[in-house]
């Protein structure tokens, strides 16, 4: 049984509520917000970063012209950067092995198995702002056939998807790893 007065009982006051003042996007969040955006080509992440909502962000977006604008030079920053990184990795695959030797035995010392960020996720995130990135990257192309642009575009975008297919066939095939992060022989 609890030993504290009710509310509402002569003399007792009810608890007060803090009232929580909404967060407002000042130049300093909305900066933090286009600067973890051009790194992670990811809205969530950069709404966090910024101490922001989500919703808001997209909210801002569509009411605010020097926002989208900001929005959009940062992601097609974060774009390109992940376009070279699912390039490199259709290349080179996604696991690494880092063999550290003892200088006098010549015996490894240690062994690290590194992955890089996962492929599913960064398919995601490249396919959902693919449209509007190469919008803007047409709309920003400086006194070029836009038609050309947009053909490179295309282009470079067959390539990322063909070294991935050979990628994924030969993880299939046998050239991968089990799963566990350890490569097969």
């Amino acid at each position: 049984m609890s030993h504290r007065p009710r509310a509402g009982a002569p003399g007792v006051q009810p608890p007060r509520r803090q009232r929580r003042c909404p967060r407002k996007w000042t130049k300093r969040r909305r900066s933090r917000f286009l600067e973890a955006l051009a790194e992670s080509c990811n809205v969530s992440e950069a709404a966090r970063a910024a101490g922001m909502d989500r919703s808001s962000a997209y909210d801002l977006k569509d009411r605010d012209p020097e926002f989208l604008r900001g929005w959009r030079r940062a992601l097609e920053q974060a774009h390109g950067e992940l376009e070279w990184d699912l390039l490199k990795d259709a290349k080179e695959g996604d696991i690494r092995t880092e063999v550290t030797f003892d200088p006098k035995t010549g015996e490894a010392t240690k062994v690290k198995v590194t992955q890089g960020r996962a492929h599913a996720v960064a398919l995601c995130l490249y396919r959902t702002h693919q449209s509007e990135v190469t919008a803007f990257r047409i709309a920003e192309a400086p006194s070029q056939d836009r038609s050309d642009v947009a053909a490179r575009v295309q282009a470079r975008m067959a390539e990322i998807r063909a070294l991935l297919a050979t990628n994924a066939s030969r993880k299939i095939s046998g050239g991968g790893n089990d799963g566990d992060g350890t490569e097969r022989s």
